[in-house]
């Protein structure tokens, strides 16, 4: 019944806008971020490769 499950949403960082854009918001140009539910693997992915640079890095 729902439609809207492979959709997801991203919420800009400066003025709160809600859409499928993931890159930069339409309305005021500032960055888009997941909502929620995709922000962990999003993070994760990231903070992954940080560590292991830094760990190597030492």
């Amino acid at each position: 019944m729902e439609e809207i499950e492979s959709e997801e949403i991203y919420v800009c960082s400066e003025c709160g806008h809600e859409g499928p854009e993931n890159d930069i918001c339409p309305i005021c140009g500032g960055q888009m971020l997941p909502k929620e539910g995709s922000k962990d693997k999003v993070l994760g992915e990231e903070g992954e490769e940080e560590e292991e640079g830094a760990a190597s890095a030492i």
